[in-house]
């Protein structure tokens, strides 16, 4: 009888352990999912989540003042995942304008997207500053839009890259 008590005990032990392990949760993105921007007047800032390449201006004097390197988490990634994929960006036609207006100057966006093997590339060239989305598609591709840009200029990374050496006004 003492052994089946112990024996027993022992097992509830077993089990509440392995019930308190730390298991990983599995992303909630695909493992080939990520993408490539490229946006500001002239398309002069880029980021590639894959290398984690970030450059605040091309443009610049010296560009290697202006690039570091920025990963996303996986929280952000899955995120941004659920963002892109609810805009079915393969529904998207190649040349883009998410904005209904102009303005001088205007922006360029460059948004190149891989997951479950297929790979879209939307170009987005002279994007009004301001100025509505056009249509539910053009909401959908700005909230992408301005999450990714939100994300990255929110980071320690951007905040860290000196100022702009050129403004656009």
């Amino acid at each position: 009888m003492k052994r089946l008590m112990t024996l027993a005990l022992a097992l509830m032990l077993v089990f509440s352990l392995t019930a308190c392990v730390n298991r990983e949760e599995p992303a909630d993105y695909p493992e080939d999912f990520r993408f490539y921007l490229e946006w500001d007047v002239g398309g002069d800032s880029t980021y590639d989540s894959e290398t984690g390449k970030l450059v605040k201006q091309k443009s610049a004097s010296k560009v290697e003042d202006y690039t570091t390197t920025f990963f996303l988490s996986d929280e952000q990634k899955a995120e941004l995942f659920a963002l892109i994929s609810d805009m079915e960006p393969e529904t998207y036609p190649d040349n883009y304008n998410p904005i209904d207006g102009e303005t001088i100057p205007a922006m360029n966006i460059v948004l190149s997207v891989t997951y479950n093997g297929k790979t879209k590339t939307i170009t987005c060239g002279g994007v009004a500053l301001v100025g509505k989305a056009d249509g539910i598609a053009g909401e959908k591709f700005m909230a992408v839009y301005n999450r990714i840009v939100g994300m990255i200029m929110q980071s320690a990374e951007w905040k860290q890259l000196p100022d702009y050496e050129k403004h656009y006004m």
